[in-house]
């Protein structure tokens, strides 16, 4: 391919992700273009114009991060896993439903990286408060549930 026709998207994945053990699959515009482990860095050879990435990982499809890349361009984006530490630890306290919990927030998550190396702060803050407060919530509306089935159970034993 010749450099003035095509762009590259540099995706990269740190060595200290939490799903450090498998690989995750790449996708630009729906279609399978190659994998990621931890610690690697792939270059994506993309036509220019605007384009949709993401990752997955078994069944589960990270977001979906709109680009738009210029002929010869090249533009960075990283991969994590956004499975957040609290949840494996509730997941393996043997907590009803948090295996519900695990399987949907767990999952790669890619975001741009500017060309100072960070991440730009729009992104960031969207994102993860977002997130946060669906999950907090979900995790509380669960806990009662639990609760009041296990209630329920209790006082049909007696």
């Amino acid at each position: 391919m010749n450099n003035f026709h095509t762009s590259t998207i540099q995706v990269t994945r740190p060595s200290d992700d939490m799903a450090r053990w498998r690989a995750y699959g790449l996708y630009v515009d729906g279609k399978r273009v190659g994998k990621i482990r931890c610690g690697e860095t792939v270059n994506l050879n993309v036509s220019p114009g605007p384009h949709v990435l993401h990752a997955r990982i078994d069944l589960i499809r990270g977001n979906r991060l709109h680009v738009g890349i210029d002929s010869g361009q090249s533009i960075s984006v990283a991969v994590v896993s956004k499975t957040p530490q609290r949840l494996i630890a509730l997941a393996a306290s043997g907590w009803p439903f948090a295996h519900f919990f695990f399987l949907r927030a767990s999952g790669p998550l890619l975001y741009p990286i500017g060309k100072d190396g960070t991440v730009p702060d729009e992104f960031y803050r969207t994102k993860s408060i977002a997130g946060a407060v669906v999950a907090g919530l979900a995790a509380i509306i669960l806990l009662f549930l639990t609760v009041y089935l296990l209630t329920l159970q209790a006082h049909r034993y007696r």
